[in-house]
């Protein structure tokens, strides 16, 4: 039953928190030093952590396929770390920002790594949805018996 669509959402959901970690989350452009923005970004601990236990909440979603109303509970947990990563995330660029205007008014454009968690959000609504369609059908046919 790995080939369900849920199945390929939460796999989408899985690549994108992977990916968070390639990509970068924003370009700022100032004359300030580096040094203060270096500081700040080169320690981003809770938005590590988040999106490796969202990268592994994903996998372990996926084999508890027999288990659907498991599945529900652990994505709805799963989008909870994601809206987590994504305050994260856009706190660590405000505060980059921040630090950055010390020395004139900065340009900080959010770089793909940002939007990830956001097209990971939306993939696991899907999967709900498509987790609880699945859940209803099981239920109609026991019915039927």
């Amino acid at each position: 039953m790995i080939q369900r669509i849920q199945s390929i959402y939460l796999a989408i959901i899985t690549v994108c928190c992977g990916l968070v970690f390639v990509f970068p989350f924003a370009d700022a452009l100032s004359i300030t030093t580096k040094t203060k923005i270096e500081a700040v970004l080169l320690k981003p601990w809770l938005v590590t952590i988040l999106a490796i236990l969202c990268t592994l909440l994903s996998l372990a979603i996926v084999m508890q396929f027999r288990n659907r109303l498991l599945q529900i509970k652990l994505c709805r947990f799963n989008m909870l770390l994601l809206l987590g990563l994504i305050i994260s995330i856009f706190y660590m660029i405000d505060r980059a920002q921040e630090l950055l205007s010390m020395g004139g008014e900065p340009e900080v454009t959010y770089g793909i790594g940002a939007f990830l968690p956001l097209v990971a959000v939306i993939f696991n609504i899907l999967a709900i949805r498509a987790i609880t369609k699945d859940e209803r059908l099981v239920r109609s046919a026991d019915r039927l018996r």
